[in-house]
């Protein structure tokens, strides 16, 4: 448009022999230069690079470098919690057998060795060796290695894990490790025929064989799973009580069955669910929480920044890891909400009321009449469900009118706070949920350590990964630290990054501007910018200031404010035109009373060829005094 608008201009003065075709294609090519400068995307490229650059002193390493302005956007973080809110390892906390749980269980002290554990009790001798054969561990040299939590389990288990051949087959074996451990029957060695096929998230089944070629099904798993495989015989009265109790306390729970199999059961296909297991007991662990996470938490809640908490873990065992790192604050109630039994009544869900951490109180409702009660209670109760609870909520929407399946979503993504016993797939749907949800002004970010996390990274909009594995590539941001204050770093670097593009936009807009009009100034009298103008504007002045902008550094205190996306708003509009009306109010008023000094010449018109090649004539001369005023004018403004 200014190149089109020089032409126009142009062509009323056609008799100017000094303005050849050739000229005004320079003079064209001069102004697009102006108004559209290369060095802005260097600019916003190079505070990209430094910001990349901060964060991989921190060992926080990006996939994409141009996700880092998204980072600015987050409104609402997913947490894992097993490796991100606790710790990555896991400790033995205690045992509780079926012995135990006839009378008001009292936990064990932390044990190292298998004779101290049960006082060489043999009743409990199939505890332990489900604890050794059901799990995917490896034995690589003299070491085991594999899933920590499995590690942490054989420790405590007298048998190792070893391979041998029959034929040409590789099998595992499992061997007592101390020849004088006497709490056995037997002192045979076991070996591994088959890991069962399990279709139910949480639970896992092996068969194993011993000398005799007696055979055996050991299976462990989340408690609500293995006790309903469970033989109701097997399960003392006070099972439940104690797995609330516990459970309410912070510990992970792993149930512990087996079952014998007879001659004709081990050549039947069997299923890894099997109804008919006898019920070993609890083992018990704890994951302690990260020393970072209830200020990362706290500091993310104080910029209006939500946390939720996503987890394949027990329920009670998630609310209180959530209200330890300050997830879930004290005076709030916490509503668990669970699937009714029955199967005509696809809307009732089954909700029970944790108050004080301590009772329960059990209600059932329609879910449209749960939600008015969720807005009508001004937030005293959030929400926590269950991955499965989650899916039929999804459901039971497609069954309601736009407008109310709306409303019930948005009460429900408000309010819930925690999900547990989520699988991967489920956690994937959330992703998208939460998505279709919210407008593209606000982003989801999701932290874990796992496989079982890729599929909610991938979907989030940044996905953030702990560790190295090869699994990280799909993540948007990789911390080798395990540190969850790698999550205010990344928000720091998003504000500062977007926060420096739209100041050096803002600085490029006005320089562009005052720029093109002084040329615009210098062209109606025939002259322009000198080359050593143009030089000094473009490295001095545009690159300096740019680069300058673009290494501003985060502050240490992070601030709720999320910088503007758009330079389409009220505020930066009129700060913009004042400036530019200001600058060009003073570049007009100045040249004017410029040319009307005594000494000032007006620049000379050529109007033949004659005075175009009479070499007396110096245009210098001439043009000095304007261009210089309208270059110290511009960069005065500017600076």
């Amino acid at each position: 448009i200014e190149s089109i608008w020089y032409i126009c201009y142009q062509a009323y003065y056609l008799t100017d022999l000094q303005f050849t075709f050739k000229t005004m294609v320079y003079r064209v090519i001069d102004i697009i230069n102006c108004a559209v400068k290369p060095t802005i995307p260097f600019c916003l490229y190079i505070a990209l690079s430094n910001a990349n650059d901060r964060l991989i002193s921190k060992e926080i390493y990006s996939s994409n470098k141009f996700k880092i302005n998204e980072g600015g956007r987050i409104n609402t973080v997913c947490f894992d919690k097993t490796g991100t809110l606790t710790e990555s390892f896991s400790t033995t906390e205690g045992f509780i057998v079926t012995d135990m749980l006839a009378s008001p269980p009292t936990l064990l002290p932390h044990m190292s060795t298998s004779q101290e554990l049960f006082s060489n009790d043999k009743s409990n001798s199939h505890f332990k060796k489900c604890m050794a054969f059901c799990n995917n561990l490896l034995r690589i040299g003299k070491k085991s290695v594999g899933d920590p939590l499995e590690l942490e389990m054989l420790k405590y288990s007298p048998y190792d894990v070893t391979y041998d051949t029959i034929g040409d087959q590789l099998i595992t074996q499992y061997i007592l490790n101390d020849p004088q451990i006497d709490e056995f029957e037997d002192k045979s060695s076991y070996r591994l025929v088959r890991i069962l096929d399990s279709v139910t998230f949480g639970f896992m089944s092996v068969i194993v064989a011993d000398q005799q070629g007696r055979h055996f099904v050991y299976s462990k798993g989340a408690p609500e799973i293995v006790l309903a495989n469970c033989n109701k015989a097997s399960v003392p009265t006070q099972t439940m009580e104690v797995l609330n109790n516990l459970t309410m306390k912070g510990f992970r729970i792993l149930s512990l069955a087996y079952k014998p199999l007879s001659d004709k059961e081990k050549d039947e296909e069997i299923n890894s669910q099997d109804k008919k297991l006898i019920f070993l007991g609890f083992y018990l662990i704890e994951n302690p929480t990260r020393p970072s996470a209830a200020p990362v938490i706290q500091t993310l809640m104080e910029n209006y920044i939500r946390c939720i908490m996503v987890t394949g873990d027990n329920m009670l065992t998630s609310i209180h890891v959530a209200n330890s790192c300050g997830m879930i604050p004290l005076h709030k109630k916490v509503i668990i909400l669970s699937r009714s039994l029955e199967e005509d009544t696809k809307d009732i869900f089954t909700w029970n009321i944790l108050e004080n951490r301590h009772s329960i109180l059990a209600n059932s409702s329609n879910l449209l009449a749960m939600t008015t009660f969720l807005e009508d209670s001004k937030g005293e109760y959030l929400l926590a469900m269950t991955g499965e609870s989650f899916i039929h909520i999804l459901q039971y929407s497609e069954s309601l009118d736009e407008k109310t399946k709306i409303s019930f979503l948005n009460t429900i993504e408000s309010y819930c706070q925690v999900y547990a016993r989520i699988n991967f797939e489920q956690k994937k749907e959330l992703m998208e949920f939460f998505k279709r949800g919210r407008t593209s002004k606000y982003l989801i970010a999701y932290i874990g350590d796992g496989a079982n996390d890729i599929e909610a990274i991938k979907k989030a909009d940044i996905g953030i990964m702990f560790g190295e594995s090869e699994i990280s590539a799909s993540s948007t941001f990789t911390s080798r630290k395990q540190d969850l204050n790698v999550i205010l770093d990344i928000i720091k670097e998003g504000k500062v990054c977007m926060t420096n593009g739209m100041a050096n936009f803002q600085f490029f807009l006005v320089f562009i501007l005052n720029q093109f009009f002084g040329m615009m100034m210098l062209y109606t009298v025939y002259i322009g910018y000198r080359n050593n103008h143009g030089i000094f504007l473009d490295l001095a002045v545009l690159y300096i200031f740019g680069l300058v902008i673009a290494d501003m550094k985060p502050s240490e205190k992070m601030t709720p404010l999320i910088p503007k996306t758009s330079i389409f708003y009220r505020k930066m509009v009129i700060s913009i035109l004042l400036t530019v009306l200001i600058s060009w109010f003073t570049m007009l008023y100045g040249w004017f009373s410029l040319t009307n000094l005594e000494f000032y010449d007006i620049p000379l018109r050529f109007v033949s060829q004659a005075d175009f090649e009479d070499k007396s004539i110096d245009q210098n001369v001439y043009s000095f005094y304007d261009n210089h005023y309208v270059f110290i004018t511009i960069v005065c403004f500017n600076m």
